[in-house]
């Protein structure tokens, strides 16, 4: 039987494991891109196999000042990636904070440091050439992207949802894009029972990056709601539909008569008296006012729905409203009856959804 020699075994085998050890290190540096055992992909840097310092270790120390500990940590630079240990000498992994920045180590690659696209727990992020962690507005590869403070990637077409927003005269929803583009913005009513009974849709093309506000009224559209109906604004890209930003309900948790007697309907002036296309005009009534957002709606007697007209709020406690800049040709004789509708008590919660309360008059003419 020929002899064996345990020595030469033992010493290709540990060489093999060096190799082996080796190439799953360079393997993971180089790849451009990883995945952890949950699916999530990881996008990490690039390094350069064919380099001649493929094996130089490049020492850095630093000041770790990850939340909890002070430790003296060191950064080595092994392959053309980046690998951070602490006082122990055991690599760091996951997110590490350097001198006010923070860098993430990954786990499910011998803790090399990423650099790029990051994908964890369904949240985006972003580091830069040096690894840190961007926030605030960054542009890649010719597309600006936000980042809020801890790094997680916004809806690339808007900030946050939509939210809803009462003012003297209105009530409307304000939302911010950050890209430029073409959106689509609408609103869906639903009754209580949650079936979809009236949609308006409308494009509105952003020309800048910056970020812009924007705000739409929906106080013509509450008017006409009834009790347990509700409002949701979407806005969206169109050329990406997925990307949907929604707001939360604004519900109508009553609709009841409002006993009204309009004695008196004139315009009090024009915006422009050669065109006379805008008038202000007064309604005075024999009864006072309560406090609200009054909106009138006219109604051709050939046609029994609703056409908007203007919006104003009141005080209360007063015999008039007065309402500016409407279209003048609906109070200049193209609808023949009028119809009010105050919209009071609205309330938004800590979790953005808002409730309000609805009255409506009887029709009355001019």
């Amino acid at each position: 039987m020929k002899e064996v020699n345990i020595s030469k075994i033992v010493a290709l085998t540990l060489l093999s494991m060096t190799i082996l050890t080796s190439i799953m290190i360079t393997g993971c540096a180089s790849s451009q891109e990883t995945f952890n055992p949950d699916g999530i992909q990881l996008k990490t840097q690039n390094s350069d196999n064919n380099s001649k310092e493929d094996n130089v270790v490049e020492d850095k120390n630093t000041e770790n000042s990850k939340e909890g500990s002070n430790n003296a940590v060191e950064w080595k630079l092994i392959n053309d990636t980046w690998y951070c240990y602490d006082n122990y000498g055991s690599k760091e992994i996951g997110w590490i904070k350097d001198n006010g920045k923070w860098f993430y180590m990954d786990p499910y690659c011998d803790g090399a440091m990423v650099k790029g696209w990051i994908l964890l727990n369904n949240n985006r992020y972003y580091t830069n050439s040096d690894g840190a962690m961007e926030t605030g507005f960054v542009r890649i590869d010719d597309v600006t992207y936000y980042f809020s403070s801890n790094g997680v990637m916004q809806n690339i077409s808007t900030i946050g949802k939509p939210e809803w927003k009462v003012d003297k005269n209105d009530i409307l929803f304000e939302y911010s894009l950050l890209r430029y583009g073409n959106y689509i913005v609408s609103t869906q009513v639903y009754d209580s029972n949650d079936k979809q009974i009236r949609t308006g849709n409308w494009n509105y093309k952003k020309t800048v990056e910056e970020e812009s506000k924007q705000f739409v009224s929906i106080s013509a559209r509450l008017g006409e709601m009834k009790s347990g109906d509700y409002i949701i604004a979407n806005i969206v890209p169109d050329n990406d539909l997925t990307l949907n930003s929604k707001s939360e309900k604004m519900t109508v948790i009553e609709n009841a008569a409002m006993n009204i007697d309009v004695s008196k309907f004139e315009i009090s002036g024009y915006e422009n008296e050669e065109d006379k296309e805008y008038c202000d005009f007064t309604l005075t009534s024999n009864d006072r006012f309560k406090d609200g957002i009054y909106v009138i709606y006219g109604q051709d007697s050939k046609d029994s729905n609703n056409t908007f007209i203007g919006t104003s709020y009141c005080n209360g406690n007063t015999n008039t409203i007065d309402f500016k800049k409407v279209t003048s040709k609906f109070i200049d004789g193209e609808v023949s009856n009028f119809k009010l509708a105050r919209i009071y008590d609205t309330k938004i919660d800590e979790n953005l959804s808002g409730t309000c309360k609805i009255q409506v008059s009887d029709k009355f003419t001019r």
